[in-house]
């Protein structure tokens, strides 16, 4: 009977995800997109049901954004601030 618990669905995934998180952030750094890995973590952290945590990584993204040594990006990361920070809180209900 132990053996069938190990084995149940919901075991399986919870090892695999304590897998995952033993692996760290897979999201490789992006010269183009400076500002992506943050911006992911904060939707990451969302879906993760950490809506408080997601929304100051946003603030602290739009603060950069706002800040005169912003760094250089392929995009205007800022014009979709507004898309994450909705989403997060539709996520968030």
């Amino acid at each position: 009977m132990a053996a069938h618990v190990f084995n149940s669905p919901c075991n399986e995934a919870t090892r695999r995800q304590h897998v995952i998180m033993q692996r760290g952030p897979q999201l490789k750094e992006s010269k183009r997109r400076p500002l992506a890995n943050q911006i992911a973590k904060a939707l990451c952290l969302s879906a993760d049901e950490r809506f408080d945590e997601a929304l100051t990584e946003l603030d602290q993204i739009q603060a950069i954004l706002s800040s005169e040594d912003a760094p250089g990006s392929s995009r205007d990361e800022s014009k979709d601030m507004p898309l994450y920070r909705t989403a997060v809180l539709l996520f968030q209900g």
